[in-house]
């Protein structure tokens, strides 16, 4: 049938010469025999059919027994009527069993022809076309059969003319959220259309199949007709089924829902219910994305740990785990379990320092790439500071630089050569030691590096020796001079004099350490005490004490 935009016609079968009995309704005829019936021209009865008789017209006394008839296809043209049958038999030889009427929807209800039809029980089929003469796109199509007998009161009766489905068009489909589930399912609409775009309204000619592709059960989407059973596929027969989809909460992909039917194009509308973004804790790299860094093959850096969670997927009541694959790990990491929810990647025998990708597989198709690194271990020392030097401290100390899986050369930025040196510029990893010695007092920083980025300081301080000046009070007088040792380990600066006593004089008149030796002559004349001063370049001072 047809609703009001594209209505389909109610058939009205009449007998013009004599009389019919109404016969079977809409239903098909069984297949007719081979053996065909003989029916001589003079005992053939004509027949006569009404077209789209309006809602609005009150049925005549004659037309008392039809049902209220829906208006003809907006877009029929012509209305083809088949005797295809006379008794259960084929029609006997000889007579024209088709009859074609050109029609124009605006002006019915309409009278349309049918063929000569011997008595008898007669099935017939109506067709009706978008072009003139029977030919185009079928709009519409009904079967009924009549008991036609002779010789008494004419009677009529109604066949219905079911649209034949050409295309679909879906209404709007209900919004979803994954991990929510619908409080009570949710209706939606399906428009069959016939060939010309007109929407059908009552029964198809041929079924039309809706499916749901979504195979997650009541926690997924489902769809009902008409309040039935929920499942995946339901079939429709008239413009007026009902139909709804229920939707269980799980994350799923787009659920693509298709009509189909004989000789129809598919219609189709996808359930895509809004995913949440997988949520990742674990460690985060610079960049802030996922990254789990391994850096040795045991004990600690040689595994990492991580999780994940999902709305609609890993919440209860939905428990499900995510799937956990690799690309380019194999040299360097594992990732277990397979399927979880928490997952250790694990560094293998023979890493090689590289990046590899962790893909979590969750509801919906979403997913979340995390990052695999196995990674030269950070660049450490075995001491954050040095002292060295002034007699308290040693005068050279050593420095071990490490960085795990690193065989590449540590290089040595010394900013202070003045109060250190360093045994050598630059050495192997994964480990070396360094040799700092004392240059002087003062504080710096030594930096070592890798090639990479990687760097490490240590801070040195060296301490001042003592100036020191042996003995530390001489004789001068008229016995002769005396001589006495000025002295500072590891210092080879000049050291400064300064003769307080008028009545003694030293001599060379200059001197160098670490070691050096001063003679002090009398003048002569006097007797008494006085002092010399010696003094380095870093501010220390020594006072020697001379009797003259």
């Amino acid at each position: 049938m047809f609703n009001v935009r594209v209505a389909f016609c109610l058939v009205c079968f009449s007998i013009t010469m004599v009389g019919c009995t109404a016969g079977s309704g809409s239903a098909p005829a069984a297949a007719p025999s081979r053996t065909p019936s003989t029916q001589g021209a003079a005992s053939l009865v004509p027949t006569t059919f009404f077209v789209g008789l309006p809602r609005t017209t009150t049925p005549s006394a004659a037309q008392s027994s039809m049902r209220v008839p829906l208006y003809i296809g907006a877009g029929a043209k012509s209305v083809t009527v088949t005797l295809t049958s006379v008794n259960g038999g084929i029609p006997p030889s000889g007579l024209t069993t088709s009859v074609t009427t050109t029609i124009t929807p605006a002006n019915c209800p309409c009278t349309v022809g049918g063929p000569l039809v011997p008595p008898g029980s007669d099935a017939f089929t109506f067709t009706t076309y978008d072009a003139s003469d029977g030919t185009g796109n079928i709009i519409a199509t009904a079967s009924g059969t009549f008991t036609v007998t002779p010789g008494i009161a004419n009677s009529q009766s109604a066949i219905t003319l079911a649209g034949v489905p050409h295309a679909f068009a879906f209404g709007a489909l209900p919004t979803a959220i994954a991990g929510t589930a619908f409080s009570s399912a949710q209706t939606f609409t399906l428009t069959v259309k016939d060939s010309d775009g007109n929407a059908i309204a009552g029964t198809y000619a041929n079924p039309v199949t809706v499916t749901d592709p979504d195979a997650s059960g009541s926690q997924g989407s489902q769809i009902s007709i008409n309040g039935g059973a929920y499942g995946q596929t339901v079939t429709s027969t008239a413009s007026t089924d009902v139909f709804a989809l229920n939707y269980g909460g799980l994350a799923i992909a787009p659920a693509t829902l298709t009509a189909s039917s004989t000789g129809a194009t598919n219609g189709t509308a996808s359930f895509a219910p809004a995913l949440s973004a997988i949520a990742y804790t674990g460690t985060l790299n610079s960049s802030l994305q996922p990254e789990i860094d391994l850096t040795a093959t045991s004990g600690a850096g040689s595994s990492g740990t991580f999780s994940a969670a999902e709305d609609g997927w890993t919440t209860a009541p939905f428990d499900r785990s995510f799937t956990a694959t690799t690309s380019g790990c194999g040299s360097i990491g594992t990732v277990s379990p397979e399927t979880g929810t928490a997952f250790t990647f694990t560094a293998v025998a023979a890493p090689v320092v590289g990046t590899c990708s962790i893909t979590l597989t969750g509801g919906g198709g979403q997913t979340k790439t995390i990052i695999g690194a196995y990674k030269y271990g950070p660049l450490t020392s075995s001491t954050s500071s040095v002292k060295i030097g002034g007699g308290t401290y040693p005068n050279s100390a050593t420095v071990t630089i490490s960085e795990t899986s690193y065989t590449g050369a540590f290089s040595v930025s010394n900013n202070c050569p003045s109060v250190t040196s360093v045994s050598t510029t630059s050495a192997n990893g994964p480990s070396a030691t360094f040799t700092l010695t004392y240059a002087g007092p003062g504080n710096c920083i030594v930096t070592f590096k890798d090639n990479h980025g990687g760097s490490v300081s240590i801070a040195v301080s060296g301490y001042t020796y003592p100036l020191v000046v042996s003995p530390t009070t001489v004789t001068a007088n008229g016995s002769g001079p005396a001589t006495v040792t000025v002295s500072e380990t590891n210092y080879t600066g000049p050291f400064t004099v300064e003769d307080l006593c008028e009545y003694v004089t030293t001599s060379p008149s200059s001197i160098s350490g670490p070691s050096a030796s001063l003679t002090l002559t009398s003048a002569g004349g006097e007797s008494g005490q006085c002092d010399v001063l010696f003094k380095d370049s870093y501010g220390n001072q020594v006072i020697l004490s001379v009797l003259f």
